[in-house]
């Protein structure tokens, strides 16, 4: 995890609600693929993508959910649109070297469990 005066944390609730919202969201895109005969580590990135915008449609979602072609420039653009008080999470496979590196360049530092625990206690 990370921390920087860009970017701090909500309350645990709140945090809580975000990765029950992401699991919510992966799980309907892995019951997509099963519909297809195909499980998410047989799937292309493509056809997850596909499920992932036809899920926020019918959910009612109408605005733009842009794509990145790496995992650096996702991190970019979410920095870029974060205000003081957002929460990101940064969960990276093939970039993660340079991902932490900019960050780390941009002022962002290691945050370690207890830090976490200790800012939600004062939000």
């Amino acid at each position: 995890m990370l921390e920087s005066e860009l970017i701090g944390l909500i309350p645990q609730a709140a945090l809580a609600g975000t990765n029950l919202k992401f699991r919510q969201r992966f799980a309907k895109i892995e019951a997509g693929l099963a519909a297809r005969g195909r499980t998410a580590a047989e799937a292309t990135m493509e056809e997850m993508d596909e499920l992932f915008r036809e899920g926020a449609r019918r959910s009612g979602y109408r605005g733009k959910i842009p794509a990145y072609e790496t995992e650096l420039e996702t991190v970019r653009a979410l920095v870029r649109k974060s205000h003081r008080g957002d929460v990101a999470a940064v969960m990276t496979h093939v970039e993660r070297a340079e991902v932490f590196e900019w960050l780390k360049k941009h002022g962002f530092s290691a945050v370690t469990v207890e830090r976490v625990r200790e800012l939600v206690r004062r939000t």
